[in-house]
């Protein structure tokens, strides 16, 4: 997988998140395309999430990045510099 330098920085660098029409538990790594899938269940998702300060906010542009581009509008933070 390659790195996309546009990705928005305040982003986790990666964080635990469902897929969209799975639910199955995803691992997405900032600027990455694609995901892997997350062995570990959901309460160390969750657990892996809140240690690291990941909102909902956070999850879902880290999704739309992923599979979309993270140069989309939608994997982007409101306000700020990237």
């Amino acid at each position: 997988m390659t790195r996309d330098e546009t990705a928005d920085s305040r982003l986790p660098l990666m964080c635990v998140a469902s897929h969209p029409e799975t639910g199955k538990p995803i691992v997405i790594r900032r600027g990455s395309r694609g995901y892997w899938l997350w062995a570990l269940g959901e309460a160390a998702a969750k657990a892996f999430n809140s240690r690291y300060h990941v909102t909902d906010a956070m999850l879902d542009r880290m999704i739309v990045g992923c599979m979309i581009g993270w140069d989309a509008p939608g994997a982007r933070l409101p306000g700020g510099a990237s």
